[in-house]
This record gives C-alpha cells, sequence and structure tokens, in this order.
C-alpha cells in the first residue's frame, strides 16, 4: 500500500514573530506612499494654480504662508536699507555667495517683509562684504512668495546674526531677526521680479516636488517585498510527512 504524503504547517515561532513585526511595517510603508503621492498631487496643482493666478496686492495680516505660496503679489512701501541681512553659503554655478535680505516696510501698515534682492557673490577671503547700498527707498514692488529654505542639520547659533549692517545669517528665522530689528516682519519672502533695477542675480528656482509616479512606484515596491516576506514564509513553513 502506498501512503499518501501530508501536508502540515509548522512555521516556527522565530519566523512567525519575524513575519508579525515585518509584514505590518511593510504595508505601513506602502500605504504612507501611497499618501504621499497624494499630497503631491494636491500640491503640484496649487503650485500651477498659485503660479498662474493674477497678481494681487499683498494682504499684510495674512500670516501663514500655505495661502500665498508661489502667488504673485504687488506691494507698495518702502525699504529699511539701513538694516539689512546677507544669507550666506547660496552657491550659484559654484561660487559661494549671499542672498540679500531687505526688510520693506509695507505702506499702512504695521508690518515688514523680507524682501529676497537675488544672488550677489562673496569676496575671496569671505571678510569684506558685498556692498548692497540702495539708491531709492520708496517703491511699489512686485514678486513672488516664497517660504524660507531650511537645511538637514541646524548648527547652534545658525540663525543668529552677525553684528554690524549688513549682518549675516546662516538660517533665515524671521522670529530671531524680528528681535535684532525691533519690528514685526511676515513670516515668508518675497522673491523680487527680474524687471527691477536695484536687485542682483534672481534665477528663482521653485521647488520641484518628487513626482508622484515615484511615490506609487516606491509603494509597489514596498507591497512587492510584503508579499515576497509572505510566500517565503510560507514555503518554508509548510512540510510534507
Amino acid at each position: 500500500m502506498v501512503s499518501q504524503a501530508k501536508l502540515s504547517f509548522r512555521p516556527g515561532l522565530a519566523p512567525s514573530l519575524l513575519v508579525v513585526a515585518l509584514l505590518p511595517a511593510l504595508l505601513w510603508l506602502a500605504a504612507w506612499q501611497l499618501g504621499r503621492a497624494d499630497e503631491k498631487r494636491h500640491l503640484i496643482n496649487l503650485q500651477a494654480q498659485q503660479m498662474l493666478a493674477a497678481p494681487v496686492q499683498l494682504d499684510s495680516r495674512v500670516h501663514d504662508l500655505e495661502p500665498l505660496r508661489y502667488r504673485r503679489v504687488w506691494i507698495d512701501g518702502e525699504y529699511d536699507s539701513e538694516h539689512q541681512f546677507l544669507l550666506d553659503n547660496q552657491v550659484v554655478n559654484g561660487k559661494a555667495g549671499f542672498h540679500v535680505m531687505t526688510p520693506f516696510h509695507i505702506q499702512g501698515t504695521s508690518m515688514s517683509i523680507l524682501v529676497n534682492r537675488g544672488w550677489l557673490a562673496g569676496s575671496a577671503d569671505r571678510k569684506t562684504l558685498p556692498d548692497v547700498t540702495l539708491m531709492d527707498k520708496s517703491h511699489r514692488l512686485s514678486g513672488m512668495i516664497s517660504g524660507f529654505s531650511g537645511v538637514g542639520y541646524e548648527l547652534s547659533g545658525a540663525e543668529v546674526p552677525s553684528s554690524g549692517w549688513p549682518a549675516v545669517v546662516q538660517l533665515i528665522k524671521t522670529k530671531t531677526l524680528v528681535k535684532r530689528l525691533g519690528y514685526p516682519l511676515l513670516p515668508y519672502q518675497l522673491w523680487l521680479d527680474e524687471s527691477f533695477s536695484e536687485g542682483y542675480h534672481r534665477d528663482w528656482k521653485i521647488r520641484r516636488y518628487m513626482t508622484p509616479e515615484k511615490h506609487m512606484g516606491y509603494a509597489l515596491q514596498w507591497l512587492s517585498l510584503a508579499l515576497l516576506v509572505l510566500v517565503f514564509y510560507l514555503w518554508r513553513s509548510f512540510k510534507i510527512k
């Protein structure tokens, strides 16, 4: 008589614990990437809409960046040319320099905004600061609203400007600059339009988000890995006897 082979499920404790730990994590990563894909679709659509919208007068009462990000605006007012900041470690075409950040008092309000007048090369010895003198203080300005760039790792004191004017700073944090200036600043900047003469090199880089398709690809990778783990676990767990 020929005996029939029987299939039994004997996974073992260690592999089971490993799969119980791995599968939820892999599935969570896949779901997170799918969520990020939806977020990026929304941000890309919002960016396109904002850039195509007609310029509006900046309402200084709006302190939230998101409704204004990449929106073209115009403002009347006056530069505070005596108190300017040089944002350090800005590289253009392989050369180090500064972004010239000039406070601008918005007419008819108590608020000011930092106007990024563009990039200016630094000196070879880094000790001599560039001349950022303004000839005309009163203006109607136009430009695009943007947030301030962050850094991967913030060094202690990077947001504290140097003594004297113009003051060199490594990282823009408006709360710190307000203490130095003695008057309020909006928590975002104006990228000055290239049509204005009292500015420097301006090649504003609109933030390019990782595409939704890339996030979908990462999600597929995590799902594939989860499936591979499950298949391998089942293959090793079923025994013939």
